[in-house]
């Protein structure tokens, strides 16, 4: 059987792109993967994460085969698709009970996401879709999820600042070290004492 028609799923919309770059599909690159028996589709590059979480909210078979979880499913002790632990399980849980979804989902072990699961989350640069799960999260009364999410990326944010200042004398100094630097919220601590020191961005922990 020949498909005439292919459609790849977006990872981000076209905003996200020039934040996140090259990241496994690209909505300028996928279109010339054609031929003149098949066309290749980039699909819905128009919406972000959140906003496709919202598609599926309301759809009961998705829900029941939603996978996101970076972890094989033989090593969930929940025997469940997804962890319900690791940072992309508990961002698409929160985006879930942001469209109330969460709760008819039946591939997470746990149907609330509470304070200590966020704090315990680790958050990796570049990150994208948490920034924007913080005002939802406020319009439905979860401030205490907002406040902890923004505490974590405002940590990434100063050490962005941090590595960016190193960066720069790296350079001067010829060094051969010219790859993706990825850092996560959880790098902070062991700096906490020269960030609050050097009172960057006038933040404390």
């Amino acid at each position: 059987m020949a498909y005439s028609k292919v459609k790849i799923a977006s990872d981000s919309n076209i905003a996200e792109l020039y934040t996140l770059g090259l990241w496994g599909t690209h909505s300028f690159l996928d279109p010339n993967y054609s031929s003149a028996e098949m066309s290749v589709h980039h699909e819905d590059c128009h919406l972000s994460r959140l906003e496709k979480l919202g598609v599926i909210a309301d759809w009961e078979l998705g829900l029941s085969c939603l996978r996101v979880c970076s972890y094989r499913p033989e090593y969930h002790k929940s025997g469940t698709l997804n962890c319900g632990r690791c940072d992309k399980c508990i961002r698409t849980m929160l985006q879930l009970m942001i469209y109330g979804g969460l709760g008819r989902c039946s591939t997470f072990p746990n149907k609330v996401v509470t304070l200590d699961m966020i704090e315990h989350m680790e958050i990796r640069s570049p990150a994208v879709s948490f920034p924007q799960l913080v005002e939802p999260l406020e319009q439905i009364g979860r401030y205490d999820l907002a406040q902890p999410i923004e505490v974590k990326l405002k940590k990434i944010h100063i050490l962005q600042y941090i590595l960016s200042k190193l960066h720069l004398d790296l350079r001067k100094h010829d060094s051969p070290d010219k790859g993706l630097t990825v850092i996560s919220d959880s790098a902070y601590n062991p700096i906490t004492a020269f960030i609050n020191a050097a009172l960057i961005f006038g933040y404390r922990d």
